[in-house]
């Protein structure tokens, strides 16, 4: 594996960059193999070579004292160099995907305090990013492909230092986004498909002692 990174700090702002590329050999992979009649068996394999190479990003932003901002991200190309009889008795799935390698995927947030330090109320937003991925080395659209899913969570916190309590409302999947979480067959050649949750709403209150 070869890298190379970069790092920038001002007053305000602090950047992380890097650049990578790396081929590994004898890879090892879990893959549901075919046995006829509707049924498949998952085994762990080797795969011959494969290789990978992107670049991430990661940069802090104190806008304000009372205002921060983040983002990280990557982008990442994984593939199999060669995976001789992978997609069966002489197939080869060379330039196949790896799975679960998001081609793209990043994470951003804000957030913002306010009020005396005895009682601080901070807003957190943050929304990530993850592109389509295959779940399995035979790269199937039909039966392997996650679609892409953007997600955004919420949480608004308040603290009373003085009073050792604290409470908290936080939103996961705020926007109600549907999505897929995960896909693949079970050994009968069964598609499961695992959704997303819906919008989850939670309240805490919290006593220190």
């Amino acid at each position: 594996m070869t890298e190379l990174g970069w790092k920038w700090r001002a007053e305000e702002l602090q950047l992380n960059t890097s650049i990578y590329r790396g081929t590994f050999d004898n890879f090892q992979v879990f893959q549901f193999i075919p046995l006829g009649a509707n049924a498949s068996v998952l085994s762990l394999r080797n795969a011959a070579k494969v290789q990978t190479q992107g670049l991430e990003i990661e940069a802090q932003w104190a806008v304000t004292p009372s205002w921060q901002m983040g983002l990280s991200g990557a982008y990442n190309e994984a593939t199999f160099v060669s995976f001789p009889n992978g997609g069966g008795v002489g197939i080869d799935l060379a330039n196949n995907v790896l799975p679960d390698a998001p081609r793209t995927s990043y994470s951003l947030h804000s957030s913002w305090t306010w009020g005396n330090m005895d009682e601080p109320w901070t807003l957190l937003i943050r929304t990530n990013y993850k592109s389509s991925v295959f779940t399995n080395p035979t790269n199937n659209p039909t039966t392997e492909l996650l679609p892409a899913r953007h997600e955004w969570f919420i949480r608004l916190n308040h603290e009373k230092i003085q009073q050792n309590w604290g409470m908290s409302l936080w939103i996961e999947n705020a926007f109600d986004d549907q999505y897929l979480l995960s896909k693949n067959r079970d050994f009968f050649g069964h598609i499961l498909e695992r959704p997303s949750r819906n919008r989850q709403v939670v309240f805490q209150w919290r006593k220190y002692w």
